[in-house]
């Protein structure tokens, strides 16, 4: 009797951690197509493109319900990578019951960016910090279109930037059903809306032109 009342407790215990488990998934894409780097493209510019890198930092995510409560993430930093499509799947330790509003952060806040070299996503060795003059890269795609008069037809954008007047982190927020999971779409069709390439194709620092960018940002996600 005693053996099974433990088992129960136990059980139970599982159950509510199970329940306290909340799925956010990020789907790239490319016109309601899941992204591939093996395929071509055609954008709204009429620019065919190749996408061979898509990474992001996602950070400050937090869950807003509908009895006004929040959930915050603590040492809230992801980088998405098209090359680990699992880094694209995020579970916070989150009530999914009555959720109302998701809220995140494209790139890596000041703070962060100032305070040295730092681990797991966050090592400078993934590749997506320029120096601590500029901080992170928040986004970056790169990629080939023979609109584009370059090396080997190559573009690349990397958006990011810490310090006014070009700070590139942008907030994102997003109403949402109440599910266990929050699938979120990121469509780079939306990326290159307003980007001629063979005008445009290529920004490595923090500028104007990436401010452009960076706002225009927010219009890549939805919430399927």
């Amino acid at each position: 009797m005693k053996n099974t009342l433990c088992f129960l407790l136990l059980a139970g215990i599982h159950f509510v951690q199970a329940q306290d488990i909340l799925h956010l998934k990020f789907s790239p894409e490319f016109k309601n197509a899941a992204l591939n780097t093996d395929s071509l493209y055609l954008t709204s510019k009429g620019d065919s493109i190749r996408i061979s890198s898509f990474r992001m930092y996602i950070s400050s995510i937090e869950v807003i319900y509908k009895n006004g409560t929040t959930f915050k993430e603590k040492n809230s930093y992801h980088l998405l990578d098209i090359d680990d499509i699992s880094s694209f799947d995020l579970e916070l330790p989150a009530s999914i019951n009555n959720v109302q509003k998701i809220v995140f952060s494209i790139g890596v806040d000041s703070l962060a960016s100032v305070s040295g070299a730092l681990g797991g996503d966050l090592d400078p060795g993934k590749g997506m910090y320029w120096a601590w003059q500029s901080g992170y890269v928040n986004l970056k795609i790169e990629g080939t279109s023979p609109s584009c008069k370059t090396h080997k037809s190559e573009f690349g954008f990397h958006i990011g930037g810490y310090m006014h007047p070009f700070y590139a982190l942008r907030t994102i927020t997003l109403p949402v059903a109440n599910t266990k999971e929050i699938e979120i779409n990121i469509d780079l069709a939306r990326f290159f809306e307003n980007i001629d390439l063979s005008k445009s194709n290529s920004i490595m620092i923090p500028s104007k032109e990436a401010m452009k960018i960076a706002d225009s940002c927010a219009k890549i996600f939805s919430v399927k």
